[in-house]
């Protein structure tokens, strides 16, 4: 008799363990996929649209064992598609905040182009120079040697410095891709400070930055003010000069001139 009684008792416990684990279960179980896209283009939409369809995928799972880096990996399945906030919303929901990783530079390559996004990370190899966002063309890059891996910042000689100075100049310059057109690195001999980058411009004048090694950002700032300065006329043609201050050691000295004229090699 007794072990009948801690038999049912036991199944009863068994039971309810069950009712409970259901009903924890029935609660902490995603229903909901609460995604916000920023896109910029129509690969955007259609990509936004597929990841979209891929994140149901989540629904009916445990809210509280699902893995949020299994939600980020599935988001980077799309190369120009970036997870910025990934996060439960208990007891049922995931938030899911994604934007579009913009094309802007790309670097010659054998067979087409490697192609990195506004804060210089790789994004993918193309054929053509064709950016997705608008059919233009993405900033060339010319003279650059990078190593680069998926959605990491480039590397090689002057990376760290190139892509400081165009985010020196997207502080004042609302879509770089629509002012800047190419830049390059040029090395008139083996002291870095006769190494320049050039940053043509769309208008037609050159900025010219002579030792980039040294206070790239303050330099590149004070080439896009002395761009913005510029009247219409002026901006078609000549080079804005950025140079080292010698004879304070500090700061630097920008100047405009309509004629450009090129640093013969040492």
């Amino acid at each position: 008799m007794k072990k009948k009684i801690l038999l049912s008792t036991i199944v009863s416990f068994v039971l309810l363990a069950a009712v409970i684990a259901a009903g924890i279960n029935a609660v902490f179980t995603v229903s909901d996929m609460r995604t916000e896209f920023c896109v910029y283009s129509a690969d955007g939409r259609t990509e936004a649209a597929q990841l979209q369809e891929k994140l149901g995928r989540y629904r009916g799972k445990s809210s509280t064992f699902l893995d949020l880096n299994d939600v980020k990996n599935t988001v980077e399945q799309f190369p120009c598609l970036s997870a910025e906030r990934v996060e439960k919303q208990y007891p049922s929901a995931v938030y899911v905040e994604v934007r579009e990783r913009k094309e802007t530079y790309a670097v010659p390559k054998e067979g087409g182009f490697a192609v990195f996004d506004e804060a210089g990370c790789y994004l993918y190899d193309k054929e053509t120079n064709v950016c997705r966002l608008d059919g233009g063309e993405n900033i060339l890059l010319e003279g650059f040697v990078f190593t680069y891996t998926a959605r990491q910042s480039a590397q090689g000689e002057y990376a760290q410095e190139l892509f400081a100075a165009f985010d020196a100049l997207c502080t004042q310059l609302t879509e770089i891709r629509a002012n800047a057109q190419r830049a390059e690195l040029k090395k008139f001999s083996s002291d870095e400070r006769n190494h320049f980058f050039y940053i043509y411009m769309r208008e037609g004048v050159l900025l010219s930055i002579k030792n980039p090694a040294k206070a790239i950002g303050e330099k590149a700032e004070a080439a896009v003010e002395k761009y913005l300065s510029l009247t219409d006329e002026q901006r078609v043609k000549g080079v804005i000069d950025v140079v080292d201050d010698l004879m304070t050691g500090s700061g630097v000295n920008v100047s405009y001139s309509e004629v450009f004229v090129p640093v013969p090699a040492l």
